[in-house]
């Protein structure tokens, strides 16, 4: 009997080894699968969705965003609302770069972005979200910088919030997409009015 209960304990603490190794390896690998998974370098990426875009005969926006901005998270939210997402995917891709992370969240850059931000903010720091719309051949067509007002200096629109923002992130749009057709644009812009009301 107990030889028996020997073989028992034995195979009891070699299961519970077996166990433990095995999360050990399991949680070390998940680890290493989250640090490998380094983003993509910008340059790439724009090029990759700049030329998608234009074989699709669309404009490509990339917009700037971080992990800790409110307004980038509610302009993504507002940009894949169900009655947005297909009138923006008509005539765009949408490519997200992430920058001005803090210190503890540098690993999420997409590496080479910040170049990006400064070249077409002209060194401005605007703050984010930033865009802007590229042609087939990376160019910029507008930007979200934009008089707000007759009369303004420029500034970014960032999440368009109120009226006089709204309207310029429409004019941004009709910019790269001048196919933009009234009742869409109507959709546009109650889309950001039910996002400011939440």
């Amino acid at each position: 009997m107990r030889a028996v209960e020997a073989d028992l304990s034995n195979n009891l603490e070699e299961t519970m080894r077996n166990v433990l190794l095995s999360s050990i390896l399991f949680a070390s690998a998940a680890l290493c699968a989250q640090v490998a998974e380094k983003p993509a370098p910008a340059p790439e990426l724009v090029t990759k969705f700049v030329k998608n875009a234009a074989a699709a005969d669309k404009k490509t926006i990339v917009a700037f965003h971080a992990s800790w901005c409110g307004w980038c998270k509610r302009l993504e939210s507002y940009l894949e609302m169900p009655d947005i997402k297909p009138i923006i995917d008509k005539y765009y891709s949408v490519l997200w770069l992430t920058v001005n992370e803090r210190e503890s969240n540098k690993a999420l850059e997409n590496p080479g972005a910040d170049s990006f931000l400064k070249k077409w903010t002209n060194g401005v720091n605007t703050g984010i979200p930033f865009y802007v719309v590229l042609d087939s051949k990376e160019e910029v067509l507008a930007s979200s910088i934009l008089p707000l007002k007759p009369g303004d200096k420029p500034g970014n629109i960032g999440f368009p919030g109120d009226e006089t923002e709204r309207k310029a992130f429409i004019s941004f749009l009709k910019i790269g997409a001048p196919r933009i057709t009234v009742p869409e644009e109507a959709a546009l812009l109650k889309g950001l009015e039910s996002i400011m009301a939440k």
